[in-house]
């Protein structure tokens, strides 16, 4: 393959993380951009990581990345992040009183 600054790619990271998209280095320090294609309702997205972080990088048409990335539908952000985004959020709102608030307000209305 020649030197390219594009190209895709299936890129495999450790810790068991398979990404596919177009692979470019970044212009932040020496990470590697993956930019992952719009597959299905997901929006494309994308993730800078560390060149020690990957495991392999298997150069690949844009149809087959793109049909790879529609099959592991990695998302950015795991749903466990989310979720204690939000239990941290709920009880922060909480020890300001604000989730108090809410109930008394909503209680009112009934």
């Amino acid at each position: 393959m020649e030197n390219q600054d594009k190209f895709w790619a299936i890129v495999e990271l450790f810790g068991h993380t398979v990404l596919a998209g177009q692979v470019s280095k970044c212009e932040i320090g020496d990470f590697v951009q993956i930019n992952i294609p719009q597959v299905d309702a997901m929006p494309a997205w994308s993730k800078m990581v560390n060149p020690k972080a990957i495991y392999a990088i298997t150069p690949c048409t844009e149809e087959v990345a793109r049909s790879k990335a529609e099959s592991i539908k990695q998302m950015p952000i795991d749903r466990w992040d989310t979720e204690q985004l939000f239990k941290n959020r709920f009880a922060q709102l909480e020890e300001e009183g604000k989730i108090k608030q809410l109930i008394e307000e909503a209680e009112e209305d009934f």
